[in-house]
């Protein structure tokens, strides 16, 4: 598991340029759809506030053609004292042509009191037909129209009513228009003469006003108050705006409706934020404008349509792209850096078989070369033991000889027990008596010799012979014998150390099956390193032991007294190339090699023992049936040095 957490840092850092350029990709698309995304917005904004001027416009200008055509009329009654039925009739047809929307007109006299102070409106009996409809003049004048024609005549200003069923029975407004005297100037003040109105449709007059318009995301609504009652309708729960709707236009149905529901804004009733209704701004200015009407404000309130996916195509394609070519571009640098580290690790690899290679190489010829001076070795040591041979079994016959010839002398002197001068003089200075007093002695010191470097030899030839290499059953004391009978020489005394004593705690072993020849260049490589690693200590002592570690193992433990190994230098004990020995002095492969030998060709165990004060241990574990195949080069046997 820490592994595993180390490792995901680490391809996080092999991966960080990838995520830098994937993260920096995503902050500028983003940022670059947000700033489309606002031109887009402030665009909408734009072309929606010329379209809510447009309406408006149009609406106000069809309201001010009915009042202007109404003033037109009641121009009429103002320069003409006698203007009668026809003379209004054929004024009224030539009018309304130029005003579709509008029901008629109308004309009610004003009736002075006999005072002069007040008066009341005469129901002629006036009638005007449009569009097949008759409008009776006593319809002017009824409860919910009396209230403003009074204000009319006690202002003398033009008033428009409120929202109304008109005479043609549709929803509209009636425009009054009052009408003075033209002797007016004659008298301190203007003499009321009447009142002509006009009759218009809502649904017509909105129609005719949008019919030009292009009303695509647009929606609007009327309602019959000043904007700032309509602001606070909107707001405030106590402010009702449903109570003065008069009309609204749905853009997705694309018609003119008076249906309540679409007047439900007020605040009670959850209206939206004004950032749903009206989503250009923070106030409601900009969705609002005023429709002027004679002595009456209306309010129209517009709202774009709900937001389409192409209205804001500019930016879901800076975000479909821009996110596109951050992830191509992620994922081409992800591969690419993939592909990098995986060449990187395949390089690693290649370096690593080389370096193997290289070892192998160096060890293939270490061992050719020791192959070859082991060959080298056992022909001069059969060089060496055919001459001793001859020279051990002519001892025997020279030892012979001289005890015949001491004999012959003897009798000699017995018979002749009185020499010549001559011989007596040879005699004392030859030393005869000497010499055959020594004769013996330097018998048996050949002897000696003869039989001690034939043991050399057998122990040379034991050693290096080719046959060792074969699986066999041999005696590993005879082994380690062998081996310490060959580095006798080393440990002797020399000038700068003591002699090395081997102490000898052998146990019972049984005879194994293994590669003998390797086994003793293991023994040698191990106590050679011992010897070297000794030199500088007094009292230097090895120690041999072997025991039977279970009836299937057996373990040889070769100790020296020298200085310890550090637990750094032990982890590398066993690499190749690997040693602590000045330059020229070692190689680095003899315990490589020997670990290879011991637990590859044996499948056995070897590692290495070392604490502070108690020196260093090697220690081999051997199975007694070695099950490993034996091992052959080229047809030949395997020589491990």
């Amino acid at each position: 598991m820490p592994k595993l957490k180390q490792q995901v840092p680490q391809q996080l850092k092999q991966y960080a340029v990838v995520v830098a350029i994937a993260i920096s990709g995503v902050l500028l698309t983003s940022f670059a759809a947000f700033r489309v995304r606002r031109w887009e917005h402030a665009t909408q904004q734009e072309r929606f506030e010329h379209k809510a001027t447009d309406i408006a416009g149009r609406l106000q200008a069809q309201v001010d053609d009915y009042a202007q055509l109404t003033r037109s009329m009641g121009a009429l009654y103002q320069t003409s004292e006698q203007t009668g039925v026809d003379e209004f009739r054929a004024l009224s047809r030539t009018l309304l042509p130029y005003a579709e929307g509008l029901a008629g007109f109308g004309w009610l006299a004003w009736q002075a009191d006999d005072a002069g102070d007040g008066g009341q409106f005469a129901n002629l009996a006036l009638e005007l037909r449009y569009s097949d409809v008759l409008i009776n003049p006593e319809r002017a004048t009824d409860p919910s129209r009396q209230f403003l024609l009074e204000k009319v005549a006690q202002l003398g200003v033009p008033v428009t009513t409120p929202l109304l069923t008109l005479e043609t029975g549709q929803p509209g407004f009636v425009l009054y228009q009052p009408v003075f005297s033209s002797n007016a100037a004659d008298s301190t003040e203007p003499q009321l003469r009447g009142v002509v109105f006009g009759l218009y449709s809502l649904e017509s007059w909105v129609q005719n006003a949008i019919a030009t318009l292009d009303l695509q995301q647009v929606s609007f609504s009327i309602y019959q108050i000043p904007v700032d009652q309509l602001e606070s309708a909107l707001l405030k729960p106590q402010v009702k705006a449903s109570e003065n709707f008069i009309a609204a236009y749905d853009t997705q149905r694309q018609t003119l409706t008076t249906d309540m529901q679409f007047a439900a804004l007020d605040a009670e009733n959850a209206v939206p934020t004004s950032e749903v209704v009206c989503p250009y701004s923070d106030n409601w200015t900009v969705c609002m404008r005023s429709i002027h009407m004679e002595g009456r404000e209306l309010a129209l309130l517009l709202r774009p349509a709900a937001s389409s996916w192409w209205l804001y195509r500019n930016s879901i394609t800076v975000l479909v792209l821009g996110y596109g070519l951050t992830l191509s571009l992620a994922l081409y640098l992800g591969r690419s850096q993939q592909q990098a580290l995986r060449m990187a690790h395949q390089n690693q690899e290649l370096e690593q078989v080389l370096h193997k290679l290289k070892q192998t190489q160096t060890q293939l010829v270490q061992t050719e070369k020791m192959s070859s001076l082991g060959q080298l070795v056992a022909g001069i040591a059969h060089e060496i033991n055919n001459p001793m041979t001859f020279i051990a079994g002519n001892i025997q016959c020279l030892h012979s000889y001289v005890a015949d010839l001491m004999v012959l002398i003897q009798l000699y002197e017995t018979t002749y027990p009185q020499p010549s001068n001559a011989i007596v003089e040879q005699r004392e200075e030859m030393e005869l008596d000497f010499i055959v007093a020594d004769l013996d002695k330097l018998m048996q010191s050949i002897a000696s010799g003869s039989q001690r470097v034939s043991e050399i030899v057998q122990s040379m030839r034991n050693f290096s012979r080719l046959d060792e290499a074969a699986v066999k059953s041999v005696d590993i004391h005879s082994g380690l014998e062998s081996t310490l009978l060959i580095l006798n020489s080393r440990l002797k005394a020399q000038d700068d150390r003591q002699a090395i004593t081997v102490h000898k705690q052998y146990g019972e072993l049984p005879r194994i099956k293994c590669y003998a020849g390797q086994l003793n260049q293991v023994f040698m490589n191990i106590l050679s390193n011992a010897i070297d690693a000794i030199a500088p200590v007094p009292d230097p002592h090895i120690t041999i032991t072997t025991r039977q570690h279970s009836p299937e193992w057996i373990e040889i433990a070769i100790a020296n007294n020298g200085p310890s190994i550090s637990p750094e230098i032990q982890s590398r004990l066993f690499e190749p190339f690997f040693t602590t020995k000045p330059v020229g002095q070692g190689t680095g492969l003899g315990l490589s090699i020997s670990y290879q030998v011991i637990t590859e060709h044996h499948g056995g165990q070897l590692y290495c023992e070392s604490e502070p004060g108690k020196g260093t241990q090697f220690v081999i574990i051997l199975p007694i049936q070695c099950s490993v195949p034996e091992l052959t080069i080229e047809g030949h046997p395997a020589v491990v040095v």
